[in-house]
């Protein structure tokens, strides 16, 4: 196994499979620098949902448990997935149960309600809930006019249909759209999104 740097792991740079593999080698200092550091991005993950440290860092230990049970037992089905966004969905998903409870709702819900939620089952609920975070606090970085081009690009509509459709000229829409997405792109590759 090739080890990752330091500052490649504290990035979330690391995949399920190398961080399974880490541990298996027992690479104990490559496993217990980036666990420290996905603990780390978690708490950080769970203050910026209003929480105080204290229920953060709980938030980040009780998702710990989860990510660590699953990795040693190879449960992901996506084993280049990144391991830090692995991680923070499974944080996501156990500041969701937080608040239900907080409001009183069930933390539990059928198979039924998580297919209507998440649609596809064969995506990982955890990465969904990352992954719709992710692109809406990206989208909020762009104004209303970037964020409608965003959306007509990824409808799959062509340059000139999107220039029609906003009204402006082709050249204008073409600079426009091609800026607004490579931000876009940008600011979800930083979150651990690699968008497709």
């Amino acid at each position: 196994m090739a080890v990752k740097s330091a500052e490649q792991i504290a990035a979330g740079q690391m995949t399920l499979e190398e961080l399974h593999e880490a541990w298996t080698q027992q690479y104990d200092a490559v496993v217990e620098q980036a666990l420290l550091a996905y603990i780390k991005h978690a708490a950080s993950f769970a203050r910026r949902w209003g929480y105080n440290w204290d229920d953060a860092q709980d938030i980040a230990q009780d998702a710990f448990l989860i990510f660590w049970s699953r990795v040693r037992a190879k449960d992901y089905n996506k084993p280049q997935s990144k391991a830090l966004t692995f991680f923070l969905g499974i944080t996501f998903t156990k500041i969701r149960a937080k608040r239900n409870t907080a409001e009183g709702h069930s933390e539990t819900s059928s198979d039924e309600e998580t297919t209507q939620q998440w649609g596809d089952p064969d995506i990982d609920p955890e990465y969904a809930a990352l992954l719709r975070i992710a692109v809406s606090d990206c989208l909020r970085n762009h104004t209303k006019k970037e964020r409608d081009m965003i959306h007509l690009y990824c409808e799959g509509y062509k340059y000139v249909e999107i220039a029609q459709e906003m009204n402006i000229p082709f050249g204008r829409a073409r600079r426009q759209v091609w800026i607004a997405v490579r931000a876009f792109r940008t600011c979800l590759e930083s979150k651990g999104i690699t968008p497709g």
